[in-house]
């Protein structure tokens, strides 16, 4: 992406784009591009820091960057996947130094921790939100006021001394106990949101909430036998209550409609349930079936096992194949019932229901279920929304495939075990694939990882896991998986057998190799791993086992091994027998190859497949850490273009036999020169878009509808995919994800002389919206080359005098805005040429080597845009108004531009602009008038091809 384009943007533009962002995601994305988004950065007063679930890397970037003073918001969670953190967070910061801070919400939070916090909270004036993941009961807690300030001590010791609830507005409390609950409601005054659940209610307790300002009160107590008179009395002091959501036990008359429409006529929400016994339930039913309930509020109601309670918010979220509605039910329609469920479990079979389960995002197979024809799932799920996959390990490979084929979302996967031997089989079904997508990796405690090789190819299966949990039985093993998973940032091990004293020496050994936050629950250790290092420390390759040296050069072999080239495979015998440190002995590995490709790739696989097999018998089993025997089979490298108005189809766009050849045809992909381009371009880098989401990459094209496909790709994925594009020379690292067979690889284009008197109009004649310097100096330099036809005698000698003009002095050529023709020929003669909104797209996207199997032009931009998103299945969105994309001056306007050109410079553009003209069928003539000719001379081209080699162009 193009830094210039977030430079347009005024601060106050960057700070309400960053409101929309979390403090960790505004660091990563645009700190240290350059001085102006840092000034941002430093000056927003509104940052939000949320550390559930993060990696401690991005931990880290908080931490050091962060001012206390411009955070609004904290949440501090030491759960398993963040372990320790509230201690290394308070080693850093006092909360006190937080003095803007609104919302603090603490999560499993350890008591040395929550003391320490608790020690400062009457100094946060301004907090207003207060959410606490923890359990106040009498038993446990003292309550006693003393000022202003709040104490809640354990004995003597105090836990929560300086609560600031005289203030506060909003508070989340997880089990409290019913006295200290009336104590926190007499003195919070100010609640206006209150949600909370009690523990230990006396049935015949009598609650008086006296909050004016409430507006909003979840109340969460099945203990409490409750009466429609209780209700009533409780809710009678909140005048400005509009969302009710309570949970209890009770009598019968809590179903009575006409009592429950005169208390909710001005509530917006109403959420109950209640466990009560109905007599007769339809008769009950039927008086909520008036105009008040399914029209003016749209509240529905159900009684199921002996609950009364609104839908669907209490409906269940879970379903399998006996899955049934409520039987007696106000609900209009079912699909209401359908949408709410969030997970499906299918054991024995699949029945197709009466409506689809569109919103299920964790899908759960068992048994037998796992084993049958699974195409008829999609009937049931809709697969495109699961992010979650949970399986058994005796699943059939091709219901395999089928599911992650037919799951582009799923993140998480958990694998169920019976035996050894069915994950084993699992393993020997899944080890050659490479599932990019799965983030999350469960495989269940009846497996225990004790094989070495086993727990190294894990990670090349999900090589972008960042959480982890199994079981292992060794130190060792846990060790391989750690250094394997690169991306790893949490981790739970379950140790198997394990006793108190191999605990200790396990802790000995663990704080000698692993680099991070751990603690044990029992068995388990949970560890927040830091940032990435190789943890085997192992640094001399004769000091690595083959299998770790194949590895660290897997990428050189993946590529080279696709090459169909002699070379290139001779090449590779030669990096083999490197890794295996033995290169005295090549001639061991170069028999093989010899056999194996003038025998068996021709006459058995085809010339197009190269064969490595290694090792064979025991003739190498000396050179090899194992010694059993491998044959990878590595085909041609092949990609599939869309079937969307892709460059194979596209009858907007022609090719010759030979620019096809060069520009579409995947089999003559060359990795090694693209992995070389993108790590010498900083323009495609910042161009160039991965949404990993929707297996899509994007080259941004400036002056083709830019703004607007900027806005396209914040409409697919902002949080996952965007923001780590915006750093330096990230967006491309893994070059062969790009071509995998699911990518598609988009650019969209443009007339090139359209696009070029875009640019000088947007750019160069357009004083008021000009944003940069840079085309500043661009005006006066021409303005100077050309200056008979800006400057007067007096104002030319001006340039004479002074060789340097200060700061203060404003030179004649300030605002003086040049003619077109000048323009173009300044620009053409000089590296000036080389800017990304005129210079060639063919070379700013490197159209040949990225291979785009969808093309879109700027003149069908309506159509070719709706077709992507037909293609990459995203809600429909409304592209087609037409001034959406039209922001500029009308062809016609353009086109009259270049009437003003000579013939000299007509050639100039077609020569500069030959590979977008030929490529994407564009012709120079369309920009011209009738009456103009153009006739191109050898040696004009032959003079600019001399003048760019100066320049080290093209």
């Amino acid at each position: 992406m193009n830094q210039r384009l977030l430079d347009e943007l005024p601060i106050e533009i960057l700070h309400i784009l960053f409101s929309y962002f979390l403090a960790h995601e505004i660091f990563y994305s645009f700190l240290n591009i350059n001085s102006y988004l840092d000034a941002a950065i430093v000056s927003y007063p509104s940052y939000q820091l949320n550390f559930q679930s993060i990696s401690k890397y991005y931990f880290d970037l908080v931490c050091q960057h962060i001012s206390p003073k411009r955070v609004i918001a904290i949440t501090l969670s030491d759960d398993n996947d963040t372990c320790g953190q509230s201690e290394i967070f308070l080693s850093r910061f006092q909360i006190d130094q937080f003095v803007k801070l609104r919302s603090l919400t603490l999560l499993r939070i350890e008591l040395k921790s929550l003391k320490s916090i608790n020690l400062h909270l009457h100094k946060l004036d301004q907090l207003l939100s207060l959410t606490y993941d923890l359990t106040l009961n009498d038993s446990s807690f003292a309550i006693f006021q003393q000022g202003q300030r709040i104490k809640f001590s354990r004995g003597s010791t105090d836990l929560l001394s300086g609560m600031p609830l005289s203030h506060l507005h909003h508070l989340t409390i997880v089990q409290c106990s019913f006295k200290t609950f009336l104590i926190i409601c007499n003195l919070a005054r100010q609640l206006k949101t209150l949600d909370i659940e009690l523990i230990g209610c006396p049935p015949n307790a009598v609650l008086q909430f006296e909050f004016v300002q409430l507006t909003r009160l979840i109340l969460r107590n099945l203990s409490w036998h409750a009466s429609m008179n209780d209700i009533e009395s409780a809710l009678l002091k909140l005048p400005r209550l509009r969302h009710l959501e309570i949970s209890t036990s009770g009598v019968v008359d809590l179903a009575d409609a006409y009592r429950w429409e005169m208390l909710s006529k001005n509530f917006v929400t109403l959420k109950f349930y209640f466990k009560i016994q109905l007599s007769s339930i339809e008769k009950t039913l039927a008086s909520f079936r008036t105009p008040f309930w399914l029209i003016e509020k749209q509240w529905f109601v159900a009684y199921e096992n002996m609950s009364f309670f609104t839908i669907p918010h209490f409906l269940q979220t879970h379903a399998n194949e006996y899955f049934q509605l409520p039987k007696h039910s106000t609900c209009l329609n079912n699909a209401i019932a359908y949408e709410h469920i969030t997970k499906s479990i299918f054991v024995d079979k699949i029945i197709k229901p009466d409506h689809r389960f569109a919103n299920v995002h964790t899908l759960e197979l068992r048994n037998k279920t796992a084993n049958v024809d699974l195409t008829a799932l999609s009937a049931v799920v809709d697969l495109h929304v699961v992010k979650t996959l949970v399986l058994p390990s005796s699943i059939e490979h091709k219901n395999i495939i089928f599911l992650l084929n037919n799951m582009p979302r799923l993140e998480n996967l958990a694998i169920n075990t019976s035996a050894d031997q069915d994950f084993d089989d699992f393993f020997q079904e899944t080890k050659h694939m490479r599932l990019e997508n799965i983030h999350t990796l469960t495989i269940c405690n009846q497996y225990v990882i004790s094989n070495h090789y086993i727990a190294s190819q894990l990670s090349h299966i999900f090589p972008r896991v960042k959480k982890l949990h199994v079981s292992v039985n060794r130190l060792d093993d846990m060790i391989i998986l750690i250094d394997g998973f690169k991306h790893l940032s949490s981790a739970s091990f379950m140790f198997k057998s394990l006793f108190d004293n191999d605990k200790q020496d396990l802790l000995q050994k663990i704080n000698t190799t692993i680099n991070g936050v751990y603690r044990f629950e029992g068995s388990c250790l949970h560890m927040w791993i830091e940032n990435r290092m190789d943890i085997s420390r192992k640094t001399h390759i004769s000091n690595i086992s083959w299998t770790q040296r194949l590895e660290k050069f897997w990428h050189y072999l993946d590529f080279m091994l696709s090459q169909e080239s002699p070379l290139s495979r001779l090449f590779t015998i030669f990096l083999i027998a490197y890794l295996h440190n033995i290169a005295t002995q090549i001639w061991i590995y170069l028999v093989p190859y010899i056999a194996l490709n003038l025998f068996v790739c021709q006459t058995i696989l085809g010339s197009s497949s190269f064969v490595y097999l290694s090792p064979i018998g025991s003739l190498f089993s000396k050179y090899f850490d194992r010694p059993s025997t491998y044959l990878f089979v590595h085909k041609l490298y092949q990609t599939s273009s869309t079937n969307v108005r892709s460059t194979h189809q596209s009858s907007d766009i022609a090719f010759t036999d030979k620019d096809h050849n060069t520009c579409v045809d995947d089999s003559k992909l060359s990795l090694r020169i693209l992995s070389s381009v993108i790590f010498r371009s900083d323009t495609i880098n910042y161009l160039g878009f991965v949404l990993r989401s929707h297996s899509l990459f994007y080259c941004s094209v400036p002056k083709v509808a830019t703004r607007t496909f900027l806005t396209f790709v914040t409409y697919l994925h902002i949080r996952d995919d965007l923001i780590p594009l915006l750093t330096n020379k990230s967006t491309l690292t893994n070059v062969s994800l790009i071509f995998s067979s699911n990518f598609t690889r988009v650019i969209f284009v443009r007339h090139p002389l359209e696009r070029l008197a875009s640019a000088y109009v947007d750019k160069i004649a357009s004083l008021t919206n000009e944003p940069f310097l840079l085309y500043d100096s661009i005006r006066r330099a021409i303005c100077r080359k050309y200056s008979s036809f800006y400057l007067t005698d007096a104002q030319r000698k001006f340039y004479r005098i002074h060789r340097r003009i200060p700061k203060k002095i404003e030179e004649p050529c300030h605002n003086v805005v040049p003619k077109f023709e000048h323009f173009i020929a300044y620009i053409m003669s000089n590296s000036m040429i080389n800017d990304v909104h005129w210079y060639p797209y063919s070379k700013l996207c490197y159209t040949c080597l990225f291979k785009y199997n969808f093309i879109g032009k700027y003149e069908t931009i309506e159509e070719d845009l709706g077709r992507l998103l037909t293609y990459l299945g995203l809600e429909s969105k409304d592209w087609n108004n037409v001034n959406y994309f039209r922001t500029g001056k009308t062809r016609e306007h353009y086109k009259s531009m270049y009437s003003s050109l000579n013939n000299q410079l007509l050639c100039t553009l077609k020569y500069v602009y030959r590979d977008d003209f030929k490529l994407f069928d564009y012709r120079l003539e369309d920009y011209l008038t009738d009456n103009i000719t153009i006739t191109c001379s050898p040696s004009h081209e032959r003079q600019l091809r001399k003048i760019y080699k100066k320049l080290n162009l093209f």
